[in-house]
C-alpha cells in the first residue's frame, strides 16, 4: 500500500533519527576494549561493552532496517513509472543513495553472520550508512515540505502530492517556475503521457486550480533572479525573464 508524501516525510525523519541514535551508540560502544573470543569464531575478539547497550543498539538496528524497507517499498515501484524528463539530478542522487544504504546494510549483515573476520570494518560500514541516510533525506525532504507547507488551495495540493509523484519527485515540481499559462501546457503534456500509459488523469480535471497553485509555489523568474541595468537605466531581471 502506497503512503502519501506527508507520511513518507515523517517516516524519513523517523528513519534518520533512529539511524543517528544507532550511530552515536555504535561509536560509544567501540570505545570499549576487545578481549579474545573464547569460541575462536571472531579473530578480532569480543567487546566488553555493557550487554544492555549492545542489545539496545541491536533493537535500533532492526528498527532502522524496518523503516528502510517500508520506504523502499514506496520508492522502488515508482522508479519504473518515471518519465525520462521526470528524472533530475536530485531524484537520481536520492535513488542512488537509497540503494547504497541497502548495499551497506547487506555488507553489515554478512559480516555479522558469516564473515566475522571483517568485523573491524563495521564502524566504517555503519558510518557509510549514516552518511547515505543523511544525504538521502536532505535531498527528498525540503521539496516535499515546501509543497506541504505552502499556503493555498488544499485540493490542488492534494492532487499534486497524490498524482504528480507517480512520475517524478517533488524536486521536479518545486524546481519549475512557469507562469500560470505555461503550467497549463505542462499539465496537458502530463495528461497525454498518463493517457499513453493507461494511468488516471494526473490533473483530475482541475487544471485551473493546479496551474494557479503551481505558479504561486515558485513564482516565474525566482529560480535565477539577477538584477542588472537595462538600456533605459532602469532595473531588469536577468535569468529566465531575460532577453539575453
Amino acid at each position: 500500500m502506497a503512503f502519501g508524501v506527508g507520511v513518507n516525510v515523517v517516516l524519513g525523519f523517523a528513519f534518520l533519527t533512529v539511524g543517528l541514535f544507532a550511530s552515536i551508540l555504535q561509536y560509544w560502544l567501540w570505545t570499549f576494549p576487545m578481549v579474545p573470543d573464547p569460541t575462536g569464531v571472531d579473530p578480532n575478539g569480543i567487546t566488553t561493552a555493557p550487554r544492555f547497550w549492545r542489545f539496545t543498539h541491536r533493537v535500533l538496528g532492526y528498527l532502522f532496517v524496518a523503516f528502510y524497507l517500508i520506504l523502499m517499498v514506496q520508492m522502488v515501484p515508482r522508479i519504473w513509472q518515471y518519465s525520462l524528463e521526470g528524472w533530475t539530478f536530485q531524484s537520481v542522487a536520492h535513488a542512488a543513495l537509497g540503494l547504497m544504504i541497502g548495499l551497506f546494510l547487506t555488507f553489515k549483515v554478512l559480516i555479522l553472520r558469516w564473515y566475522q573476520q571483517y568485523g573491524n570494518r563495521l564502524l566504517l560500514v555503519g558510518s557509510s550508512i549514516l552518511v547515505c541516510s543523511i544525504g538521502s533525506i536532505l535531498l527528498a525532504a525540503p521539496p516535499a515540505l515546501k509543497v506541504l507547507n505552502h499556503p493555498g488551495d488544499e485540493t490542488a495540493r492534494q492532487i499534486i502530492l497524490r498524482n504528480c509523484t507517480r512520475c517524478h519527485g517533488m524536486g521536479r515540481v518545486v524546481g519549475e517556475s512557469e507562469e500560470s499559462g505555461e503550467w497549463h501546457e505542462v499539465l496537458e503534456k502530463m495528461e497525454k503521457f498518463a493517457s499513453k500509459r493507461g494511468m488516471p488523469d494526473p490533473s483530475a480535471g482541475q487544471e485551473e486550480r493546479l496551474a494557479a497553485f503551481l505558479s504561486r509555489l515558485n513564482p516565474h523568474g525566482q529560480v535565477d533572479e539577477e538584477w542588472g541595468e537595462g538600456d533605459s537605466g532602469g532595473r531588469r531581471r536577468r535569468g529566465r525573464d531575460s532577453d539575453d
